[in-house]
């Protein structure tokens, strides 16, 4: 698809592909991220330090033929600055966006993905079959029956709503980038299963 066309997102996407990596939530260049997520201060001590470590751990971890799934939330901030984190952001992107992710025409071309969702779906030789959202609030009965596992962001170092029924949350991992090992860096989607059950990547 366009990605440049936001709307045309895809609302049921099912194949065969090779992901490499996964990561959610990065919202790079976000100055108040760390009034709610305070474990990132780790990564520097303003948002611009946080940002460039995040940068530069995604640059040196994702080879430029290799492809990661964003699901969601991937920049804030000065858009001016968008085409310069895109710039460093290796590999192909494929992106569901996230409550944050751009809406419009214009917006969507400084994020420049490869190619944009609202709901991703696809079959991995060892996961099994894998659906994709940004919010698990949305993740549907039909999604529960068909998938083997479901893959989401949006909570960063928090829990599940109360509401999000418990037959859904069984099937759920959270990949916000806070929850990865990989931290700050983008995390093998192989491993992906390793994340279940656990908290935020910091104390």
């Amino acid at each position: 698809m366009d990605p440049t066309h936001p709307h045309r997102t895809a609302r049921e996407v099912r194949r065969k592909v090779k992901i490499d990596w996964i990561i959610s939530d990065t919202h790079f260049g976000h100055v108040r991220i760390v009034n709610y997520e305070p474990m990132r201060r780790a990564w520097g001590s303003t948002a611009v330090e946080m940002t460039a470590t995040m940068l530069r751990a995604w640059e040196t971890t994702v080879r430029p033929d290799e492809t990661v799934l964003h699901l969601g939330d991937v920049m804030m901030g000065s858009r001016e600055m968008w085409p310069a984190y895109r710039a460093r952001m290796t590999g192909r992107l494929i992106l569901v966006r996230g409550n944050h992710d751009p809406t419009t025409h214009a917006r969507m071309a400084l994020l420049r993905p490869d190619e944009v969702h609202d709901r991703y779906e696809f079959d991995h030789p060892t996961l099994g079959h894998v659906i994709c959202r940004h919010d698990p609030h949305e993740f549907t009965d039909a999604d529960y029956d068909a998938a083997d596992l479901l893959l989401h962001g949006h909570l960063h170092s928090g829990n599940h709503r109360e509401d999000t029924p418990e037959r859904i949350r069984s099937k759920c991992i959270c990949v916000s980038v806070e929850r990865l090992p990989s931290a700050p860096a983008p995390m093998r989607l192989d491993l992906v299963n390793s994340l279940r059950g656990l908290a935020a990547n910091f104390p």
